[in-house]
């Protein structure tokens, strides 16, 4: 045997044997192939380039040019968290902006309105980044539909419909995912979005200022409850007491009882900017008025009476809830109104209770002004 010839069964010095690269190619190979087999499967993780053919239309909503002709607005949301829809719809009705879902609350609508249509007024479309109804969930604009979506579904978008007095759809755009990569800022208070129009299978990048689609309550209302300014008030008064109801165990009907402590009356002075007690009386546990006057040394604080006038100043609304049948306007309670067991609790469930009188008081006192 040569002394030179090399050991079949040993690999060459500093190198790898023919098999073992072999394997070693073959390996590699497999883990690249189940890489992009993952990443097929990871929709979130991948992006698509525009899509090269140029779209026929160079805005989103040509039809749309006026919004004056805006007679209603309605948007659903979905809520991941809990699978549900959340719609809002604004609408004209009677020559009246209401709300329905607010039970026809009155809306300040006309200027809002007008707002969310002249966003989609000649919207261009920036380009087309797919035409498959397979990346929806990827740029999050899915339908909000709620006979397709189920629990757990990702990438459902906004719906945004606008349609005319004749109920003619002016607009109806699904609203998704804002295109966050480096570079992509959009000017003048608005976003770079994917959108789609509602029925339709491409998906556009846009310039869109969402907060004009608005679902908040108070952005649709006027929210100065009173509508006064506080230096107006010269009279205040201030009935100090309590209210609160149990069931009668004979009846089985609601009592109410009223704990009344004090009635004040004070005024003030514009001129000295200076309240004074126009009156004090007292009340007895058996309900017993007696007049009373600042003891020698007391006087009135001032500081919370100014701070009382102006926080009815500064009242505004957060929500609604329609008063019970047998309420007149002026909030008197007609004589059926106070038998009607489930009207009277539904009042005193938020704090409100009816007299057999018709007068309607509040469980921790009043304060009226003139």
């Amino acid at each position: 045997m040569s002394a030179d010839r090399t050991d079949s069964g040993r690999k060459p010095a500093g190198g790898m044997s023919a098999m073992g690269r072999t394997t070693a190619f073959l390996a590699g190979g497999v883990a690249l192939l189940a890489m992009g087999a993952w990443l097929q499967v990871q929709p979130k993780l991948r992006y698509r380039e525009p899509v090269a053919e140029a779209t026929a239309a160079k805005v989103l909503f040509p039809e749309l040019s006026d919004a004056s002709k805006a007679a209603s607005l309605e948007i659903v949301s979905f809520d991941e968290d809990t699978a549900t829809l959340i719609p809002f719809k604004v609408v004209k009705a009677g020559g009246v902006w209401v709300l329905p879902a607010q039970q026809n609350y009155p809306a300040d609508a006309k200027d809002q309105l007008a707002a969310a249509a002249t966003e989609l007024i000649d919207r261009a479309i920036l380009d087309v980044v797919s035409t498959s109804p397979g990346d929806h969930e990827i740029y999050g604009v899915i339908e909000p539909d709620a006979e397709k979506v189920e629990v757990g579904a990702t990438g459902v978008g906004q719906l945004v419909e606008i349609r005319d007095a004749s109920g003619n759809k002016l607009a109806r755009l699904i609203v998704g995912k804002e295109d966050k990569r480096p570079g992509g800022a959009a000017a003048g208070g608005r976003a770079l979005r994917f959108v789609r129009k509602a029925g339709q299978d491409p998906v556009y990048r846009v310039e869109i200022d969402t907060s004009k689609f608005t679902t908040k309550f108070d952005d649709w209302i006027e929210k100065d409850l009173l509508k006064l300014s506080p230096w107006d008030i010269r009279r205040l008064t201030v009935d100090d007491s309590t209210c609160s109801f149990e069931v009668d165990p004979g009846s089985g009907g609601l009592a109410v009882s009223q704990d009344r402590r004090s009635l004040i009356e004070l005024a003030y002075d514009d001129r000295e900017a200076k309240w004074s007690l126009v009156t004090l009386q007292e009340f007895s546990p058996k309900g017993e008025a007696e007049e009373k006057s600042l003891g020698e040394g007391e006087e009135l604080a001032s500081t919370k009476l100014n701070d009382l006038r102006n926080a009815l100043g500064d009242l505004t609304i957060v929500d609604v809830v329609r008063k019970p049948t047998g309420l007149s306007a002026d909030l008197k309670a007609e004589s059926a109104f106070t038998g009607d067991q489930e009207a009277v609790l539904s009042l005193a469930q938020r704090g409100f209770f009816p007299f057999q009188s018709g007068e309607v008081l509040s469980s921790s006192g009043e304060e009226n002004y003139k």
